[in-house]
């Protein structure tokens, strides 16, 4: 037995999700009421969207999707697809649930030239000629997507890591193969911002504007 009398291996629950193509789970997120907020990427068409939901309907080939499952595992609470139309990729990687409000925060990578943008984001278009990152909020039940940008510089950016402040703000930093054209707003001098390097950045609740970014 181990410590405290806990048998950590004992399968509490499990279940299969998905459509009838491959899909995958990249991050999943417990909220404060137990139940179990995940993302991945979905190549399904008939993947269990949820009545309500933002999207319903698979607009490309690869193509996100966030959903929510209750604390057991008995029930899909909700369910939403998020991507582009075209054969464009776009894949979320982050996730993180805002003790404020509950809404659901998601990064990811986007190759897709119509990404679902919000009036009045930081960058409702792409930046880059190529894949570009992007940031996107829903309400807490995926009925509505409040707020999405795209982010990032002319050439390729990957992410690494998200994170929210106790306001709500978002800080994210990655990876940028184009640092003398990314949206930098401090510079710090050891740093060679015309060579690739890292970048750390911090953008609005609602995403429509950029607080600061820097190299790292």
């Amino acid at each position: 037995m181990p410590r405290g009398g806990v048998l950590r291996d004992t399968l509490l629950h499990a279940t299969f999700f998905g459509g009838s193509q491959d899909d995958s789970l990249a991050v999943a997120r417990v909220d404060v009421d137990g139940t179990i907020v995940f993302a991945g990427v979905t190549y399904s068409n008939d993947l269990p969207a949820t009545p309500g939901a933002y999207d319903t309907t698979k607009n490309g080939g690869e193509e996100s999707y966030v959903a929510r499952i209750d604390a057991d595992g008995s029930a899909l609470l909700a369910c939403t697809y998020l991507g582009g139309p075209g054969i464009g990729a776009d894949a979320i990687s982050k996730l993180a649930i805002d003790p404020n409000d509950g809404s659901i925060v998601v990064a990811g990578r986007t190759c897709s030239d119509s990404f679902p943008t919000t009036p009045g984001s930081y960058s409702p278009t792409p930046p880059g000629l190529s894949c570009d990152l992007f940031v996107a909020r829903f309400s807490p039940d995926l009925s509505s997507l409040t707020a999405s940008t795209y982010f990032g510089g002319t050439s390729d950016d990957l992410w690494s890591s998200m994170g929210l402040f106790g306001d709500g703000s978002i800080i994210v930093s990655g990876v940028t193969s184009t640092s003398g054209e990314f949206p930098y707003t401090v510079v710090n001098s050891p740093f060679d911002v015309g060579s690739p390097g890292s970048f750390l950045a911090r953008l609005t609740p609602d995403l429509s504007g950029l607080i600061w970014a820097t190299p790292i």
